[in-house]
């Protein structure tokens, strides 16, 4: 029979917070904005990333309560995000789109700048927010005992 220690249902517990969190907080976004919720692939990935944002969340932190450990974590999984999201809108345009603003700003034009950075302002926006709330729901599930920290020292029990 397997069996899990602490620290390995705590890293599930915090993957679960992290899962369902983003998945609710994506699914609220995407109702107001009046997107398609019609995509179980989508929902499924979704979910993913935040299970995954969890345990990293969770194993970054430690015992610490550290702004820069916790905002850093939340950064780099919106980066990570958005730039996939980014790589797929220019995947889906044409590239007479991008050739066409390339010469824009060789001739000068520089407000043809705004869309592009409207554009990548709302992929921040759009996959900041559910990550900062992903993180408040583990912070809160740390607080409430529903999960418990990472231990700071992992050679203090190394079989647990």
């Amino acid at each position: 029979m397997l069996t899990f220690s602490r620290d390995r249902i705590a890293s599930l517990k915090a993957a679960a917070v992290g899962a369902i969190a983003l998945f609710v907080t994506r699914l609220a976004f995407d109702i107001t904005q009046g997107t398609t919720i019609a995509q179980p692939d989508l929902w499924i990935g979704t979910a993913l990333c935040g299970g995954v944002f969890g345990l990293t969340y969770r194993y970054v932190l430690r015992q610490e309560s550290d702004i820069h450990l916790s905002t850093g974590a939340i950064a780099a999984f919106t980066i990570a995000r958005a730039a996939g999201q980014w790589e797929g809108l220019q995947a889906s345009n044409d590239a007479i789109i991008w050739s066409d603003l390339l010469q824009q700003l060789a001739i000068g034009h520089w407000q043809s700048l705004v869309p592009l950075a409207t554009t990548i302002g709302f992929l921040a926006i759009a996959n900041g927010i559910p990550f900062v709330i992903a993180a408040l729901a583990i912070e809160l599930a740390f607080d409430r005992g529903w999960v418990a920290r990472s231990p700071s020292d992992r050679r203090s029990e190394p079989w647990a």
